[in-house]
């Protein structure tokens, strides 16, 4: 990238004197502990490159430091760069720091993720999805919520949980009517090694849970169900699916999104129906998705345009139907009205609703069937919200689209 400034003053430069000071090396972003060197052409009004010193300074010196063209990171947040000569060319360059992120959560308008294993929030939410009882608004990641260090987070509605290394849980907001500000440790007799939402898996594979069981609320997690040596988890003991070791997809609770082809309500896992050996299921409410050790998609359940099978809207599909994307999958992300996936290669489909640009359109218009979205640059993991999604490149540099960002944004390119 190169960033040109033209000499402003009077008179005007003469032959042979800096009129366009050039900039350039500039990227998109850095982490803390990076260097960068930029360069600069120095050029008279007739374009010729000429020789003067250059004076390099940082407006962020919290942020980026420069010496001699070479700028050296040391937080997190925007740094303008600039080259000055004698008589007054000078040129800027940009520096944005982002967060290295590990994972990330969504829920509602509140997004979490987990730096370091130290949990970090921000967003909007009056309910203390955010990890404090007086701010509802926090623009951009700052400060850790919580040190941890943990090594999984999930968000709902209304409260956060995150696992510690050690296997206890400690949850944050109003989670079935108690309240966690700050965030606050659970106990558990048995560590866990999976997160769901107010549920997580032994090593064993076992379902322990806590918070309200229909008469009290649970500040310890006790086992709900054994024995089936689940290895992954998405949603809450009340409603959710999970994968064992030999790829046997479960799923417990109401309605069609429990993949038994009846759409009948089962209060303990059922499997899903069928021979597919299962990666990853995700749990949406209404709603499932899964991916098969092939990379295939599939989704189920009650139709509100996050099923991307095309059909009508309201329509009840009680067993897993295959998605039409023919490169293999890496993740599925699925929410009330869209859904998200993220291909081996990289590549993010979304398809739903999308009156908040959440499929990375900016036109506002619904897709019903799988689409690639070409604004999103590659990723590896994707989430989702009601109206907002986001992904994590490769790198660890998240991008957000959707009602909190607008287009597709780097996470932390604004203040």
């Amino acid at each position: 990238m190169i960033l040109t400034v033209l000499l402003g003053c009077e008179p005007a430069a003469s032959p042979g004197e800096v009129y366009t000071v050039e900039v350039s090396g500039a990227v998109e972003y850095l982490f803390e502990g990076d260097t960068l060197q930029l360069e600069v052409a120095l050029l008279d009004r007739d374009g010729a490159p000429v020789q003067a010193e250059v004076e390099w300074n940082s407006d962020a010196e919290t942020v980026a430091t420069v010496d001699d063209g070479l700028v050296t990171v040391v937080g997190k947040g925007l740094a303008l760069i600039s080259a000055q000569t004698p008589n007054g060319g000078w040129g800027t360059a940009g520096v944005t720091v982002v967060h290295r992120w590990e994972t990330l959560s969504l829920a509602g308008d509140a997004l979490c993720g987990l730096e370091e294993g130290a949990a970090v929030c921000w967003g909007e939410s009056d309910d203390g999805v955010l990890g404090t009882d007086n701010v509802s608004s926090i623009a951009l990641p700052g400060w850790p919520m919580a040190s941890g260090p943990f090594q999984a987070i999930r968000l709902e509605s209304y409260w956060g949980c995150a696992l510690a290394e050690d296997g206890a849980p400690w949850c944050w907001g109003s989670l079935d009517g108690a309240e966690f500000t700050p965030a606050t440790a659970l106990t558990t007799s048995e560590p866990l090694v999976v997160l769901g939402l107010s549920c997580g898996l032994t090593a064993e594979g076992d379902l322990w849970a806590w918070g309200w069981d229909g008469e009290s609320f649970r500040t310890e997690a006790e086992p709900v169900f054994t024995g089936l040596g689940l290895e992954t988890l998405s949603g809450t003991y009340a409603n959710g699916c999970g994968v064992d070791a030999d790829g046997t997809g479960w799923c417990w609770g109401s309605g069609p999104a429990l993949g038994n082809g009846t759409g009948e309500d089962q209060a303990t896992p059922g499997q899903v129906i069928g021979d597919t050996v299962w990666s990853q299921l995700v749990h949406g409410g209404y709603a499932a998705c899964g991916i098969d050790t092939e990379g295939a998609g599939y989704c189920w359940g009650h139709q509100a345009g996050q099923l991307g099978i095309g059909t009508a809207m309201g329509t009840d599909i009680a067993t897993p139907t295959r998605l039409d994307i023919e490169v293999p999958l890496r993740s599925i992300a699925l929410g009330a009205t869209h859904t998200c996936a993220v291909d081996v290669e990289g590549g993010t489909w979304c398809w739903g609703e999308n009156g908040s640009g959440q499929l990375g359109r900016d036109d506002g218009e619904p897709v019903y069937l799988p689409v690639l979205i070409d604004t999103v640059p590659p990723l590896v993991d994707v989430w989702v919200s009601a109206r907002t999604s986001c992904g994590l490149a490769p790198d660890g540099a998240a991008y957000c689209w959707g009602h909190l960002r607008g287009g597709p944004e780097l996470v932390g390119a604004r203040m």
